[in-house]
């Protein structure tokens, strides 16, 4: 929702903390999302080097 009201600090803030307990759970799919979601906040703000950092991190679905 921060994202969304362009609070990106404050989105990329609980995002961070949310990726340790997604991976500390085993949830992947919740990791790949967050990882999505962090990548696009700082696509947002005009990082796009390091949004790819995150896009790449995301785990990929099974086949």
């Amino acid at each position: 929702m921060y994202d969304r009201l362009g609070d990106w600090q404050q989105a990329l803030e609980f995002l961070s903390q949310a990726l340790p307990v997604r991976r500390e759970v085993g949830d992947r799919a919740g990791e790949a999302n967050t990882l999505t979601n962090i990548g696009h906040v700082h696509s947002r703000l005009g990082d796009r080097r390091r949004a790819l950092e995150f896009f790449t991190q995301a785990p990929k679905p099974p086949p």
